[in-house]
């Protein structure tokens, strides 16, 4: 998927996600005026919940973005591919070790 986002639209991404949880958070404290119940209410919150989910999603594309351009500099979109491919198995193979072995 990180190459599908290129450029522009990764940026994009990246900003519409963080943006929609600053936005989703300030009206969540601007209604209580609180910490504790914005928390309450943040947590209690679907679509906050999903936006959140969003976000860390957001943020593990940039972070395997900066470790990829730091480890191999300029690769080429063969090496890309297959650097994706080998992380997309090892993250399935991982949740689903973590899923058979769950106690």
């Amino acid at each position: 998927m990180l190459s599908v986002l290129t450029g522009g639209k990764r940026n994009l991404y990246f900003v519409a996600s963080f943006a929609t949880l600053l936005v989703m958070a300030y009206q969540s404290y601007d209604r209580h005026k609180q910490f504790f119940p914005t928390m309450v209410s943040l947590y209690n919150s679907r679509e906050f919940l999903i936006a959140l989910t969003n976000g860390a999603l957001a943020s593990l594309f940039l972070i395997s973005h900066l470790i990829t351009k730091i480890a191999f500099g300029k690769i080429t979109a063969e090496e890309s591919r297959r650097v994706t491919e080998k992380f997309f198995y090892f993250f399935v193979e991982s949740c689903v070790g973590l899923t058979y072995f769950r106690s």
